[in-house]
């Protein structure tokens, strides 16, 4: 975590998207929330979209892996959309989307990690496409998007 902080401190940036995220998911991780910590550590605002939810038998702990996302202006919104169009045996995913506030600019943040089978990230790219189409605001897209430059989708 410290490492994964320092990258960011130095890259001097004030919009991070990141992708594989843990919140008090696994042992890799400690079980840690490792959005929060970042946050804390960087001063800065936060906001996550879990694509995996595990919750224990009796509801009280949630684990969750996914996309997040850091700020150094006002977020002020966020939203996490499931991008649940195939089995659900297949890794889930999700199109985290943020508001932040850029002085008087609204600009719409979308965090995402798309899937690694064609099919089922046509739809998830169809289904981004569809979000932003006639967004009024500025939007800017991060993630993974597990494709060549050059494919198909990209193109679209």
């Amino acid at each position: 975590m410290e490492r994964i902080a320092n990258v960011i401190e130095e890259s001097k940036a004030d919009l991070i998207g990141l992708n594989e995220v843990d919140k008090h998911f696994s042992k890799r991780s400690d079980y840690i929330d490792q959005i929060s910590w970042l946050a804390k550590h960087l001063k800065m605002e936060q906001a996550f979209g879990g694509g995996i939810t595990l919750r224990s038998k009796d509801s009280k702990v949630c684990r969750q892996y996914g996309n997040a996302f850091l700020s150094r202006y006002p977020i002020v919104l966020e939203k996490n959309n499931l991008l649940a169009f195939g089995p659900r045996i297949i890794e889930g995913r999700s199109l985290l989307e943020i508001h932040v506030q850029l002085c008087e600019q609204l600009l719409k943040v979308y965090v995402t990690h798309l899937s690694l089978n064609p099919l089922l990230r046509k739809k998830q790219v169809n289904f981004i496409i569809e979000k932003i189409m006639n967004e009024p605001h500025p939007v800017i897209i991060m993630g993974d998007w597990n494709m060549r430059s050059g494919a198909r989708e990209w193109k679209k």
